[in-house]
């Protein structure tokens, strides 16, 4: 991403890491805290932070089937791991703290061995989680992401790429596949490159069908629920008054913040990102009533530490869980007993479909870094089936 970055000179912006975060507890009151530092039992936190890094570390990054002791790790969830490494029942809420955070699903959801696979792509747990040089959310993209889209996009040229014509099959019963579309449109080749999440398979009618494992991989693949709300104000008044524009709740539909201000454009921000379970409950609110849901839950947090906190002079949301073409974000993961029973088959062609999207990398999954790989990975494996059919 960072090449992609000076192929089209975009501008990095180092992501604001320092002043006090507040926190709203269960009762209603909120406290301050130190930058980046954890809800829950500090002890037991601390813990469980030297659980993970130790045990994602012993995971097969190429093979996490063939780990040590595999099968019955991939049988737990990630919070019945978590428990159980731990030895406290504290570690329950902190493991949701970590797959909502970083997956928008609950710990219960999502298979422990999985969870230990993302973090090892993720160059461990603490990159992941870290909004400081290294980590995961240190650079911001200042023209926003969609430019490095749109400047692909105009590289490959105007006659290259054919715009809101959703795939309704994929035939390669034949000596070339036929891709059909919603309009009506067919489009024939030697080769077949499918982006979209794992989850999304059986939206396409693939004939001959998929091979029962890479069916069974879809089936079981769920996507979280991941959602954010923008208030845009005229100033950064949290950064006068020495706040980071971090909050942590650990209530309402707000799981926490971050201050997304790109200061040289005069353009101050905090989003607030709504994941897991309670943003899936909130989601079924009225536009209207999800606004005042957020704007309420952020004033008490804030407002605890701030005289005055303005109005917000425009309020932006996104919601992926209602695009068709996403229903959740950031990319699909698997529940227990999935990653050693057919997790192999993420990246495997069928025939002359190969597939591509983020959740297939083995570096930086569920990011634009992994999404960028693996197209990468994907267009070397059609390029060289294409040199071995020349030859």
């Amino acid at each position: 991403m960072f090449k992609l970055f000076q192929r089209y000179d975009i501008d990095g912006l180092v992501q604001r890491a320092y002043g006090d975060d507040v926190a709203l507890l269960k009762d209603g009151s909120a406290i301050k805290k130190p930058y980046g530092q954890l809800l829950g039992d500090q002890r037991v936190l601390q813990k469980l932070l030297e659980v993970l890094r130790k045990e994602s570390s012993l995971v097969d990054l190429d093979n996490p089937a063939g780990s040590r002791d595999a099968k019955s790790i991939d049988e737990l969830t990630f919070q019945e791991f978590c428990i159980e490494r731990s030895q406290s029942k504290d570690a329950a809420g902190i493991a949701d703290l970590i797959t909502t955070a970083l997956l928008g699903v609950q710990s219960e959801e999502v298979s422990a061995l999985y969870m230990l696979h993302y973090i090892k792509c993720g160059c461990g747990i603490d990159n992941l989680l870290s909004d400081q040089k290294d980590g995961g959310q240190y650079i911001r993209n200042r023209q926003g992401n969609q430019t490095i889209s749109k400047r692909l996009a105009e590289d490959l040229g105007e006659d290259t790429i054919f715009l809101r014509m959703p795939v309704t099959s994929i035939d390669q019963s034949g000596d070339i596949c036929e891709v059909m579309t919603e309009p009506g449109n067919v489009f024939r080749g030697l080769k077949v490159i499918v982006s979209v999440p794992t989850s999304l398979y059986s939206s396409i009618d693939f004939n001959p069908s998929l091979p029962k494992n890479k069916a069974a991989l879809s089936d079981h693949a769920v996507m979280g629920y991941y959602s954010k709300m923008i208030f845009v104000f005229q100033e950064p008044w949290w950064q006068n008054a020495g706040s980071s524009g971090v909050m942590e709740c650990e209530t309402g539909p707000v799981t926490f913040t971050r201050d997304t201000s790109v200061p040289i454009d005069d353009q101050w921000s905090i989003t607030c990102f709504i994941v897991g379970e309670r943003g899936r409950q909130w989601s079924k609110l009225s536009k209207a009533a999800r606004h005042v849901e957020v704007w309420e839950q952020f004033s008490q947090a804030f407002g605890q530490f701030v005289d005055k906190i303005p109005e917000p002079a425009n309020v932006l949301e996104m919601e992926w869980a209602k695009q068709a073409f996403f229903l959740g974000a950031p990319c699909p993961v698997m529940t227990p007993g999935t990653l050693t029973a057919v997790g192999t088959e993420l990246a495997t062609p069928f025939k002359n479909v190969h597939f591509v999207g983020t959740e297939t990398s083995q570096v930086w999954r569920g990011y634009m870094e992994g999404a960028v790989r693996s197209g990468q990975r994907g267009g070397a494996e059609v390029v060289e089936a294409l040199s071995k059919i020349r030859r």
